[in-house]
């Protein structure tokens, strides 16, 4: 997930998101640069 490219209605918990992403589904947080796309089918 690119930290830096998603939109938030309030920072705070934009961060706590990325957070509980990171932690339950094993999501890496990234910046968009460094992402890498995959096909999704």
């Amino acid at each position: 997930m690119p930290r830096d490219a998603v939109a938030s209605v309030h920072p705070r918990l934009a961060v706590a998101a990325l957070e509980m992403m990171e932690r339950n589904m094993g999501a890496r947080i990234d910046l968009a640069k460094e992402a890498e796309f995959r096909d999704a089918r």
